[in-house]
């Protein structure tokens, strides 16, 4: 190879660097619009810690059958999310049919819960609930565990599905009226009276998953009915329903 060539060859290398290292800030600087264009948290230490708990005993109180609510209220701690907060509320629901508690008769029918996401706060996102529709004779249930999904640049906390309640027959049956886009949870639980479920105390666990802006209030508007049955000779079932009453679910953080 003559000297010409050499230094030519020489020359490109040496050009090739000097461009590769101009570009180098350029590249930075692209690389960090794409990481706060679409943050990857880390979520190792994310676990649901209880903030709040509401108790209204006998928030249904009659000789035909009595309703419990309890309210568990968790916030997902070390979420590493400088914008959203998630909160999960599960409800814990009692039913005592008339039946158990004074042998009248009465059983237990139906229990019916809404929660209305937005009734206060348009900010609220409804991003996960639990359980379902009943599929075949197994209620496909949850349990307070931790799963982080990521849907497109937004983190999501789900319930894991490894908590479930199994019958013989199907003497519970869930009917899942819920709307993600109305920021809807709608949960009807259709409790079969002639039944043992109808005749002894049925507790209904359920959960559903908000998205609040970061250190924003939680507050949500929620509605529970309850109904009883009661079979008379020679006429067939009577029903009792106690009829839709008001719940304020909130947090104040």
């Amino acid at each position: 190879m003559n000297r010409g060539a050499y230094d030519k060859i020489v020359w490109q290398d040496r050009e090739l660097a000097r461009r590769f290292i101009l570009i180098i800030p350029i590249l930075l600087v692209f690389i960090s619009i794409i990481i706060h264009a679409f943050p990857v948290s880390s979520t190792d230490d994310a676990q649901w810690v209880i903030v709040k708990t509401k108790v209204e005993d006998y928030f249904c109180d009659s000789d035909k059958g009595k309703l419990s609510v309890h309210i568990i209220i968790y916030k997902l701690a070390n979420d590493n999310n400088d914008y959203y907060d998630w909160y999960m509320i599960q409800t814990l629901a009692q039913i005592i049919p008339g039946q158990l508690l004074s042998g009248n008769g009465w059983k237990s029918a139906d229990f019916k819960a809404k929660y209305y996401i937005q009734y206060y706060y348009s900010n609220h996102k409804l991003v996960g609930y639990a359980p379902t529709t009943t599929t075949s004779t197994r209620t496909v249930g949850w349990s307070v565990g931790l799963n982080l999904a990521t849907i497109g640049e937004e983190l999501v906390p789900l319930p894991l599905p490894d908590y479930a309640e199994s019958y013989s027959i199907p003497e519970v049956v869930i009917r899942d009226k819920s709307n993600f886009k109305e920021h809807k949870v709608h949960l009807w639980f259709d409790i079969d009276e002639e039944k043992d479920s109808g005749s002894y105390t049925y507790l209904c666990r359920h959960m559903f998953i908000v998205r609040v802006p970061q250190d924003h209030s939680l507050m949500i508007g929620a509605y529970f009915d309850v109904q009883f049955m009661k079979f008379i000779p020679y006429q067939g079932w009577a029903s009792w329903e106690w009829g839709w009453h008001y719940l304020c679910i909130y947090y104040y953080p």
